[in-house]
């Protein structure tokens, strides 16, 4: 008997989502069934998605203390899994309503999230970076 195309792809997400699971250490089991379950809607940004759109995020990351348990799984659109990676709920928030002013020109911009944390992503570009460095030498 043939699996339909995203019976297939939720087979596959499942198969993944558990072997990841088992090399973190990580408890809980996702199914297919689980996942075909989840709501047609981004978790994140409300979005409607259709079947085969999207993808499926944990909630709470494995690196953070998140389980594969069907409840710390959501569906979510491409951009906010991206945007989301490994961050908590919280600092996923936090990052979405982020703007910083460069220290350098004004200008208003997002800065990448690893870089914010670590001290850095102060100005928005190479060139304020350059023009930070020498005005910065000069004093």
């Amino acid at each position: 008997m043939t699996q339909h195309p995203e019976q297939r792809r939720l087979n596959r997400l499942a198969a993944s989502y558990n072997k990841k699971a088992r090399k973190y250490g990580v408890s809980g089991y996702a199914t297919a069934v689980s996942l075909a379950r989840k709501p047609q809607r981004c978790h994140y940004c409300g979005i409607d998605l259709e079947v085969g759109q999207g993808t499926f995020d944990h909630v709470m990351s494995f690196d953070k203390g998140g389980t594969n348990e069907d409840e710390n799984i959501v569906r979510s659109c491409l951009t906010c899994n991206r945007r989301k990676f490994t961050k908590s709920p919280a600092e996923f928030e936090h990052h979405q309503n982020l703007v910083v002013a460069c220290s350098v020109c004004g200008k208003e911009y997002t800065p990448r999230w690893g870089e914010w944390i670590n001290g850095r992503a102060r100005v928005c570009s190479r060139v304020c970076s350059g023009k930070k460095r020498w005005i910065g030498d000069t004093k």
